[in-house]
């Protein structure tokens, strides 16, 4: 999806988008490790999910794509409030009424089943980094083939 120049300015919008959602999602890693998910990190994956969606959604006629993710789950509840019943801690425990953002009612595993079918849509798009790039490897230099004055051991 890229020219002789480089990427485009919208192909490199979306490599930009997956590598946020590879941060949020190694963010949701390490606090599960942890048991410690919170309620911020739900919500980044939420907003994550829909900005992706946002960015792909231009090419969701193309042909190559056997269907489009439907992330209506999440954008319902965009800009709502919804009600919850939160427990409180100590030995008077009750229960309390508070108004929190409606996308924390879309599970964690919707939201990762839905970035996982935004990814593929993508890779078939041809938006991802392929094994073929090269990285820069600093220290060493790329033209040098080796010879027999290079002082190595290793057998040819």
């Amino acid at each position: 999806m890229s020219d002789d120049n480089g990427p485009s300015k919208h192909e490199q919008m979306i490599i930009a988008q997956r590598e946020r959602v590879n941060a949020v999602r190694s963010q949701f890693a390490g606090e599960g490790v942890y048991a410690q998910m919170s309620e911020d990190t739900h919500l980044q994956l939420a907003r994550v999910t829909v900005e992706y969606w946002q960015l792909l959604r231009e090419y969701r006629d193309e042909p190559v794509l056997e269907e489009f993710p439907d992330i209506s789950p999440l954008r319902q509840r965009l800009g709502r409030r919804t009600q919850v019943v939160e427990r409180s801690a100590g030995l008077n425990r009750g229960a309390t009424h508070a108004s929190k953002p409606a996308v924390l009612e879309v599970s964690i595993d919707t939201i990762l089943d839905l970035l996982d079918e935004l990814d593929a849509v993508a890779n078939t798009l041809g938006f991802s980094k392929t094994a073929r790039e090269k990285t820069p490897v600093f220290g060493v230099d790329p033209s040098y083939e080796g010879g027999e004055d290079d002082g190595s051991t290793a057998a040819e």
